[in-house]
């Protein structure tokens, strides 16, 4: 992974083809499946909306989500009672954020020797995995994810975050792959994420300025199933 590496470092990103295997792909995608069908109850889950903005960080059921396994679901998904107007699995935007501790199958994936030797060849001392979720992004249905980056939301001083982002399907230009601007790392960050310091909502706030992106410094990679 020594030129692999060196990729990441310049220009901030990666792509490794087939990371996991087919099995491996279909197990994550049943076991997606099943945890919505056996532990999502509306009445212990509150229909809580993924807004892909800061408005998100407004609902305790988000905030409180480190160590839980809890749905989100997309902008459209409700009608104007509050009933959700299509299956859970064609509304649901994604799962998070402590999959990677409460699941089985998502812990063995995070933790497995394949995941370990990148974080080995990155030169990535102790880390730590702060979230895990599978995002599932149904056609048709859903708000725009703006440009932005993982950092302003995880902060670490000095930045240090890597984020394992695994295709689930073949994802290309017309189904919503990946969209990149080369070493964007290189400038830090200019906006991030804090708590609110007056302890009142929303019990986040947005500091500093967003970056402005050209569409044409955009580089789209389009990754096969089991790439990440």
């Amino acid at each position: 992974l020594s030129l692999l590496s060196s990729q990441f470092y310049d220009q901030g990103y990666l792509i490794i083809e087939d990371f996991l295997t087919s099995e491996e792909v279909a197990e994550i995608r049943a076991q997606t499946q099943k945890i919505v069908n056996e532990q999502y109850n509306p009445e212990d889950h509150p229909l809580a909306i993924f807004i892909a903005d800061n408005a998100q960080t407004t609902e305790d059921y988000f905030m409180t989500s480190g160590d839980k396994i809890r749905f989100f679901f997309e902008t459209g998904a409700l009608d104007e009672k509050g009933n959700l107007t299509k299956p859970n699995m064609d509304a649901l935007n994604k799962i998070g954020h402590g999959l990677h501790i409460l699941d089985p199958v998502f812990r063995r994936i995070t933790f497995s020797e394949k995941v370990k030797n990148i974080a080995r060849n990155l030169g990535l001392k102790n880390p730590a995995v702060p979230q895990g979720m599978v995002i599932l992004k149904p056609p048709k249905i859903g708000s725009v994810v703006e440009p932005h980056q993982d950092s302003t939301f995880l902060y670490t001083d000095p930045m240090r975050l890597v984020g394992f982002w695994i295709a689930l399907e073949d994802c290309t230009t017309t189904n919503g792959c990946l969209w990149f601007i080369p070493k964007p790392h290189t400038d830090g960050i200019t906006q991030r994420m804090v708590r609110n310091p007056d302890g009142s909502d929303p019990p986040t706030i947005m500091r500093g300025e967003e970056r402005v992106c050209r569409d044409e410094e955009f580089i789209p990679e389009e990754v096969k199933k089991g790439g990440t």
